[in-house]
Protein backbone atom coordinates (compact mmCIF):
# COMPACT_ATOMS: atom_id res chain seq x y z
CA UNK A 1 0.00 0.00 0.00
CA UNK A 2 2.87 2.76 0.82
CA UNK A 3 4.52 1.36 -2.51
CA UNK A 4 1.67 2.46 -4.55
CA UNK A 5 1.44 5.67 -2.57
CA UNK A 6 4.01 6.95 -3.38
CA UNK A 7 3.43 5.47 -6.87
CA UNK A 8 0.28 7.73 -6.62
CA UNK A 9 2.45 10.87 -5.65
CA UNK A 10 4.89 10.51 -8.47
CA UNK A 11 2.43 9.75 -10.55
CA UNK A 12 0.60 13.12 -9.94
CA UNK A 13 4.28 15.09 -9.77
CA UNK A 14 4.69 13.89 -13.85
CA UNK A 15 1.46 14.89 -14.71
CA UNK A 16 1.96 18.44 -13.76
CA UNK A 17 5.21 18.48 -15.37
CA UNK A 18 3.30 17.60 -18.79
CA UNK A 19 0.28 19.96 -18.99
CA UNK A 20 2.11 21.94 -21.94
CA UNK A 21 -0.35 22.13 -25.19
CA UNK A 22 1.80 24.26 -27.10
CA UNK A 23 2.03 27.51 -28.64
CA UNK A 24 3.70 30.17 -31.26
CA UNK A 25 5.32 33.00 -29.68
CA UNK A 26 3.41 35.40 -31.63
CA UNK A 27 -0.02 34.25 -31.25
CA UNK A 28 -1.96 31.89 -28.86
CA UNK A 29 -2.92 28.27 -30.47
CA UNK A 30 -6.56 27.16 -29.35
CA UNK A 31 -6.41 24.16 -32.24
CA UNK A 32 -5.40 21.67 -29.41
CA UNK A 33 -7.66 19.86 -31.54
CA UNK A 34 -9.21 20.24 -35.19
CA UNK A 35 -12.91 20.61 -33.74
CA UNK A 36 -13.11 21.03 -29.82
CA UNK A 37 -17.11 20.86 -30.10
CA UNK A 38 -16.20 17.07 -31.25
CA UNK A 39 -14.77 16.26 -27.96
CA UNK A 40 -16.27 19.09 -25.30
CA UNK A 41 -19.53 21.19 -24.59
CA UNK A 42 -18.83 23.62 -22.07
CA UNK A 43 -21.32 24.43 -19.34
CA UNK A 44 -21.30 27.09 -16.96
CA UNK A 45 -18.39 28.41 -16.66
CA UNK A 46 -19.63 32.18 -14.99
CA UNK A 47 -21.53 32.91 -12.35
CA UNK A 48 -20.15 29.75 -9.98
CA UNK A 49 -20.47 29.76 -6.40
CA UNK A 50 -17.51 28.78 -3.93
CA UNK A 51 -17.25 28.61 -0.34
CA UNK A 52 -14.93 31.64 1.24
CA UNK A 53 -12.35 30.50 3.24
CA UNK A 54 -11.08 32.26 6.24
CA UNK A 55 -8.20 34.21 6.40
CA UNK A 56 -7.89 35.15 10.03
CA UNK A 57 -5.09 34.64 12.40
CA UNK A 58 -6.16 33.86 15.74
CA UNK A 59 -4.00 33.89 18.95
CA UNK A 60 -3.95 30.51 18.56
CA UNK A 61 -2.43 29.87 15.62
CA UNK A 62 0.35 32.32 16.43
CA UNK A 63 0.83 30.24 20.10
CA UNK A 64 1.10 27.18 18.26
CA UNK A 65 3.81 28.64 16.10
CA UNK A 66 5.73 29.65 19.36
CA UNK A 67 5.20 25.97 20.51
CA UNK A 68 6.34 24.25 17.71
CA UNK A 69 9.60 26.22 17.64
CA UNK A 70 10.32 25.78 21.08
CA UNK A 71 10.07 21.98 20.70
CA UNK A 72 12.20 22.32 17.69
CA UNK A 73 14.96 23.48 19.76
CA UNK A 74 14.66 20.75 22.43
CA UNK A 75 17.26 19.22 23.76
CA UNK A 76 17.18 15.59 24.28
CA UNK A 77 18.14 13.81 27.53
CA UNK A 78 21.48 11.73 27.31
CA UNK A 79 20.60 8.42 28.99
CA UNK A 80 24.43 7.23 29.36
CA UNK A 81 23.49 4.00 31.72
CA UNK A 82 21.21 0.86 30.89
CA UNK A 83 20.89 -1.25 27.77
CA UNK A 84 19.43 -0.65 24.63
CA UNK A 85 16.01 -2.42 23.91
CA UNK A 86 13.70 -2.61 21.00
CA UNK A 87 11.09 0.96 20.58
CA UNK A 88 14.67 3.07 22.00
CA UNK A 89 15.83 5.86 19.94
CA UNK A 90 19.44 5.89 20.42
CA UNK A 91 22.51 8.29 18.68
CA UNK A 92 24.86 6.05 16.88
CA UNK A 93 28.05 6.53 14.80
CA UNK A 94 28.49 4.03 12.24
CA UNK A 95 30.79 3.20 9.37
CA UNK A 96 29.88 0.46 6.45
CA UNK A 97 32.94 -1.59 5.44
CA UNK A 98 32.70 -3.56 2.09
CA UNK A 99 35.77 -6.33 1.92
CA UNK A 100 37.25 -4.65 4.86
CA UNK A 101 37.26 -0.88 3.26
CA UNK A 102 35.09 1.66 4.04
CA UNK A 103 32.03 2.45 1.44
CA UNK A 104 30.73 5.66 0.11
CA UNK A 105 28.11 7.10 2.12
CA UNK A 106 28.25 4.32 4.95
CA UNK A 107 28.93 6.65 7.63
CA UNK A 108 27.46 8.72 10.10
CA UNK A 109 28.09 10.59 13.24
CA UNK A 110 25.39 11.60 15.95
CA UNK A 111 22.68 9.71 13.85
CA UNK A 112 19.58 8.87 15.78
CA UNK A 113 17.43 5.77 15.18
CA UNK A 114 14.82 4.33 16.82
CA UNK A 115 14.94 0.60 17.15
CA UNK A 116 12.00 -1.27 15.60
CA UNK A 117 11.70 1.19 13.41
CA UNK A 118 13.01 -0.78 10.56
CA UNK A 119 14.46 2.31 8.83
CA UNK A 120 17.32 1.12 8.19
CA UNK A 121 18.33 -2.80 5.99
CA UNK A 122 16.57 -6.12 7.26
CA UNK A 123 18.94 -7.38 10.66
CA UNK A 124 20.50 -3.53 11.94
CA UNK A 125 18.52 -2.59 14.66
CA UNK A 126 17.88 -5.73 16.18
CA UNK A 127 21.51 -6.10 16.79
CA UNK A 128 22.13 -2.86 18.69
CA UNK A 129 19.19 -4.17 21.30
CA UNK A 130 21.35 -5.18 24.44
CA UNK A 131 24.29 -3.01 23.33
CA UNK A 132 25.03 0.27 26.38
CA UNK A 133 26.44 3.58 25.64
CA UNK A 134 29.84 3.90 25.30
CA UNK A 135 29.72 0.09 23.36
CA UNK A 136 31.36 -0.54 20.07
CA UNK A 137 30.19 -3.45 17.86
CA UNK A 138 30.68 -4.85 14.56
CA UNK A 139 27.18 -5.60 12.56
CA UNK A 140 27.13 -7.75 9.75
CA UNK A 141 24.14 -7.31 7.27
CA UNK A 142 23.22 -7.87 3.28
CA UNK A 143 22.12 -5.51 1.41
CA UNK A 144 18.87 -6.80 -0.20
CA UNK A 145 18.60 -7.42 -3.40
CA UNK A 146 17.09 -5.75 -5.75
CA UNK A 147 18.34 -2.30 -3.97
CA UNK A 148 17.34 0.69 -6.31
CA UNK A 149 18.70 2.96 -3.79
CA UNK A 150 22.26 1.67 -4.79
CA UNK A 151 22.91 -0.60 -7.33
CA UNK A 152 26.17 -1.44 -6.39
CA UNK A 153 25.28 -2.53 -3.41
CA UNK A 154 22.60 -5.03 -3.96
CA UNK A 155 23.30 -8.24 -2.41
CA UNK A 156 26.26 -7.22 -0.89
CA UNK A 157 27.09 -8.24 2.53
CA UNK A 158 28.75 -5.11 4.59
CA UNK A 159 29.85 -5.10 8.46
CA UNK A 160 29.02 -1.80 10.02
CA UNK A 161 31.23 -0.43 12.80
CA UNK A 162 28.76 1.15 15.43
CA UNK A 163 29.30 3.07 18.78
CA UNK A 164 26.30 3.66 20.72
CA UNK A 165 26.85 7.16 21.92
CA UNK A 166 23.66 7.46 24.58
CA UNK A 167 20.10 6.32 24.58
CA UNK A 168 17.74 9.52 24.13
CA UNK A 169 15.52 9.99 26.58
CA UNK A 170 13.02 13.05 27.13
CA UNK A 171 12.81 15.98 25.29
CA UNK A 172 13.54 19.17 27.29
CA UNK A 173 11.78 21.99 26.10
CA UNK A 174 13.23 25.35 26.54
CA UNK A 175 11.80 28.40 27.65
CA UNK A 176 10.15 31.51 25.66
CA UNK A 177 12.25 34.46 26.11
CA UNK A 178 13.58 37.50 24.11
CA UNK A 179 17.17 35.70 24.46
CA UNK A 180 15.93 32.40 23.32
CA UNK A 181 14.03 34.44 19.96
CA UNK A 182 17.21 36.60 19.54
CA UNK A 183 19.31 33.60 19.39
CA UNK A 184 17.25 31.58 17.61
CA UNK A 185 15.38 33.36 14.67
CA UNK A 186 16.22 37.08 12.91
CA UNK A 187 13.99 38.68 15.71
CA UNK A 188 15.36 40.06 19.11
CA UNK A 189 12.24 40.09 21.18
CA UNK A 190 9.03 37.60 21.71
CA UNK A 191 6.66 40.43 20.89
CA UNK A 192 8.99 41.03 17.29
CA UNK A 193 8.71 37.46 16.67
CA UNK A 194 5.32 37.36 16.98
CA UNK A 195 4.50 40.04 14.63
CA UNK A 196 6.28 37.72 12.11
CA UNK A 197 4.29 35.01 12.78
CA UNK A 198 1.12 36.79 12.70
CA UNK A 199 2.03 38.44 9.11
CA UNK A 200 3.37 35.11 7.92
CA UNK A 201 0.49 33.08 8.92
CA UNK A 202 -2.28 35.69 7.39
CA UNK A 203 0.16 35.41 3.66
CA UNK A 204 -0.11 31.87 4.48
CA UNK A 205 -3.95 31.55 4.46
CA UNK A 206 -4.61 34.80 1.68
CA UNK A 207 -2.54 32.35 -0.53
CA UNK A 208 -4.05 29.33 0.62
CA UNK A 209 -7.91 30.51 0.37
CA UNK A 210 -6.66 31.21 -3.19
CA UNK A 211 -5.91 27.96 -3.88
CA UNK A 212 -8.72 26.63 -2.80
CA UNK A 213 -10.86 28.80 -4.32
CA UNK A 214 -9.58 28.13 -7.74
CA UNK A 215 -9.53 24.27 -7.56
CA UNK A 216 -13.38 24.50 -6.13
CA UNK A 217 -14.28 26.52 -9.20
CA UNK A 218 -12.24 24.55 -11.38
CA UNK A 219 -13.96 21.21 -10.40
CA UNK A 220 -17.18 22.78 -10.61
CA UNK A 221 -16.70 24.34 -14.54
CA UNK A 222 -15.22 20.60 -15.56
CA UNK A 223 -18.07 19.12 -13.76
CA UNK A 224 -20.42 21.15 -15.77
CA UNK A 225 -18.83 20.20 -18.77
CA UNK A 226 -19.97 17.06 -21.10
CA UNK A 227 -17.23 15.00 -22.89
CA UNK A 228 -18.24 13.35 -25.86
CA UNK A 229 -15.21 11.18 -26.35
CA UNK A 230 -11.10 11.82 -25.90
CA UNK A 231 -8.71 12.03 -28.69
CA UNK A 232 -6.93 9.19 -28.45
CA UNK A 233 -3.72 10.47 -30.10
CA UNK A 234 -3.40 13.21 -27.28
CA UNK A 235 -4.33 10.49 -24.42
CA UNK A 236 -1.27 8.22 -25.93
CA UNK A 237 0.77 10.81 -26.03
CA UNK A 238 0.15 11.61 -22.61
CA UNK A 239 0.56 8.01 -21.75
CA UNK A 240 4.00 8.01 -23.67
CA UNK A 241 5.13 11.31 -21.79
CA UNK A 242 4.64 9.73 -18.69
CA UNK A 243 6.08 6.92 -19.35
CA UNK A 244 9.10 7.41 -20.66
CA UNK A 245 9.79 9.84 -17.90
CA UNK A 246 9.31 7.02 -15.38
CA UNK A 247 12.07 4.79 -17.75
CA UNK A 248 14.46 7.47 -17.09
CA UNK A 249 13.97 7.76 -13.51
CA UNK A 250 14.42 4.04 -13.18
CA UNK A 251 17.39 4.08 -15.44
CA UNK A 252 19.11 6.80 -13.27
CA UNK A 253 18.92 3.63 -10.13
CA UNK A 254 20.55 1.32 -13.53
CA UNK A 255 17.16 -0.19 -13.08
CA UNK A 256 15.10 -1.84 -16.41
CA UNK A 257 11.48 -0.56 -16.35
CA UNK A 258 10.39 -4.47 -15.62
CA UNK A 259 12.76 -4.34 -12.05
CA UNK A 260 11.45 -0.80 -11.38
CA UNK A 261 7.45 -1.83 -11.65
CA UNK A 262 8.40 -4.79 -9.68
CA UNK A 263 9.83 -2.60 -6.86
CA UNK A 264 6.42 -0.68 -7.28
CA UNK A 265 4.50 -3.46 -6.58
CA UNK A 266 2.73 -3.32 -10.15
CA UNK A 267 2.66 -4.75 -13.15
CA UNK A 268 3.75 -3.63 -16.79
CA UNK A 269 -0.68 -3.38 -17.43
CA UNK A 270 -1.72 -2.24 -14.26
CA UNK A 271 1.09 0.61 -14.31
CA UNK A 272 -0.21 1.69 -17.68
CA UNK A 273 -4.11 1.74 -16.55
CA UNK A 274 -2.70 4.05 -13.73
CA UNK A 275 -1.34 6.55 -16.19
CA UNK A 276 -4.30 6.46 -18.97
CA UNK A 277 -6.40 7.72 -16.28
CA UNK A 278 -4.37 10.46 -15.38
CA UNK A 279 -3.87 10.78 -19.19
CA UNK A 280 -7.55 11.17 -19.55
CA UNK A 281 -8.27 13.60 -16.94
CA UNK A 282 -5.34 15.89 -18.04
CA UNK A 283 -6.16 15.61 -21.81
CA UNK A 284 -10.16 16.70 -20.58
CA UNK A 285 -8.33 19.60 -18.91
CA UNK A 286 -7.08 20.83 -22.04
CA UNK A 287 -10.23 20.66 -23.96
CA UNK A 288 -11.82 22.21 -21.41
CA UNK A 289 -8.85 25.04 -21.44
CA UNK A 290 -8.62 25.41 -24.72
CA UNK A 291 -12.44 25.53 -25.37
CA UNK A 292 -12.70 28.76 -22.52
CA UNK A 293 -9.51 30.15 -24.16
CA UNK A 294 -11.74 30.04 -28.32
CA UNK A 295 -15.27 31.17 -26.82
CA UNK A 296 -13.77 34.54 -24.93
CA UNK A 297 -10.96 34.65 -27.35
CA UNK A 298 -8.49 35.22 -24.98
CA UNK A 299 -4.72 35.89 -26.15
CA UNK A 300 -1.11 37.07 -24.65
CA UNK A 301 0.13 39.49 -26.29
CA UNK A 302 3.78 39.66 -27.14
CA UNK A 303 4.12 42.80 -24.45
CA UNK A 304 2.08 41.12 -22.35
CA UNK A 305 4.27 37.77 -22.37
CA UNK A 306 7.79 39.81 -21.60
CA UNK A 307 6.26 41.84 -18.79
CA UNK A 308 4.31 39.11 -17.18
CA UNK A 309 7.61 36.21 -17.76
CA UNK A 310 9.55 38.53 -16.28
CA UNK A 311 7.42 38.73 -13.02
CA UNK A 312 7.06 34.91 -12.93
CA UNK A 313 10.92 33.93 -13.29
CA UNK A 314 11.58 36.21 -10.19
CA UNK A 315 8.32 34.27 -8.63
CA UNK A 316 9.78 30.81 -9.65
CA UNK A 317 13.11 31.72 -8.63
CA UNK A 318 14.93 31.75 -12.08
CA UNK A 319 17.62 34.72 -12.04
CA UNK A 320 15.91 35.80 -15.30
CA UNK A 321 13.36 35.21 -17.87
CA UNK A 322 15.87 34.08 -20.75
CA UNK A 323 16.74 31.42 -17.51
CA UNK A 324 13.22 30.03 -17.05
CA UNK A 325 12.83 30.28 -21.31
CA UNK A 326 15.81 27.95 -21.10
CA UNK A 327 14.19 25.56 -18.70
CA UNK A 328 10.67 25.61 -19.45
CA UNK A 329 10.23 26.68 -22.95
CA UNK A 330 8.40 30.35 -23.92
CA UNK A 331 5.35 28.23 -25.41
CA UNK A 332 5.07 26.92 -21.92
CA UNK A 333 5.46 30.38 -20.40
CA UNK A 334 2.81 31.77 -22.83
CA UNK A 335 0.50 28.37 -22.09
CA UNK A 336 0.98 29.38 -17.86
CA UNK A 337 -0.25 33.42 -18.48
CA UNK A 338 -2.98 32.14 -20.67
CA UNK A 339 -4.06 29.01 -17.36
CA UNK A 340 -4.06 32.69 -15.20
CA UNK A 341 -6.06 33.98 -17.61
CA UNK A 342 -8.86 31.42 -17.51
CA UNK A 343 -8.94 31.35 -13.74
CA UNK A 344 -8.88 34.98 -12.78
CA UNK A 345 -11.85 35.15 -15.91
CA UNK A 346 -13.62 32.07 -13.47
CA UNK A 347 -13.07 33.77 -10.52
CA UNK A 348 -13.96 37.30 -11.16
CA UNK A 349 -17.27 35.83 -12.52
CA UNK A 350 -17.78 33.63 -9.41
CA UNK A 351 -19.85 34.55 -6.19
CA UNK A 352 -18.04 33.98 -2.48
CA UNK A 353 -19.92 32.18 0.36
CA UNK A 354 -19.32 32.53 3.86
CA UNK A 355 -16.68 30.00 5.58
CA UNK A 356 -18.84 27.78 6.83
CA UNK A 357 -15.65 27.10 9.43
CA UNK A 358 -13.12 29.80 10.62
CA UNK A 359 -10.43 27.46 11.05
CA UNK A 360 -10.32 25.87 7.12
CA UNK A 361 -6.86 27.22 6.38
CA UNK A 362 -5.09 25.54 8.89
CA UNK A 363 -1.12 26.86 8.26
CA UNK A 364 1.82 24.87 8.88
CA UNK A 365 4.68 25.25 10.85
CA UNK A 366 6.63 28.03 9.90
CA UNK A 367 10.60 28.22 9.69
CA UNK A 368 12.41 30.78 11.54
CA UNK A 369 14.67 33.24 10.62
CA UNK A 370 18.07 31.85 8.96
CA UNK A 371 17.79 28.12 10.98
CA UNK A 372 14.79 25.81 10.00
CA UNK A 373 12.69 23.79 13.01
CA UNK A 374 13.91 20.69 11.50
CA UNK A 375 17.35 21.48 11.63
CA UNK A 376 19.47 18.24 12.03
CA UNK A 377 22.28 19.64 14.34
CA UNK A 378 22.87 16.33 15.97
CA UNK A 379 22.55 14.22 13.17
CA UNK A 380 25.24 15.13 10.80
CA UNK A 381 25.12 12.37 8.46
CA UNK A 382 21.82 11.34 8.15
CA UNK A 383 20.76 13.08 4.68
CA UNK A 384 23.61 11.30 3.26
CA UNK A 385 22.70 8.08 4.55
CA UNK A 386 19.10 7.55 2.78
CA UNK A 387 20.36 4.89 1.10
CA UNK A 388 20.69 2.82 4.54
CA UNK A 389 17.30 2.94 4.35
CA UNK A 390 14.82 -0.61 3.40
CA UNK A 391 14.20 -0.23 0.30
CA UNK A 392 10.17 -0.85 1.14
CA UNK A 393 9.89 1.40 3.47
Amino acid sequence: MKKQTVFMAAVLAAVALATGCGAKKSEVKTDYVDDLSKYVTLGEYKGLEYEETSTEVTDEDVQAELDYLLESKADVEKIMDGTVADGDTVNIDFTGMRDGVAFDGGSGTGYDLTIGSNSFIDNFEEQLIGMKPGDTKEINVTFPDPYPNNPDLAGVPVVFEVTVNYICGENIIPEMSDQFIADNTDYQTVDEYKEYVRGYLKDYKESTADSDREQALWQQVMDNCTFVELPQDKVDEEVENMYNSYEQYAGYYGLEMADFLEQMGMSEEDFRTELTSYAENLVKRNLVFNAIVEKEGLTVSDDEYEKTAEEKATDYGYESKDAMEEALGADTIREDILWDKVLTLIADNATAKPASDPTDAAAPADTAGDETPTEATEEEGAEENNWLKSSDK
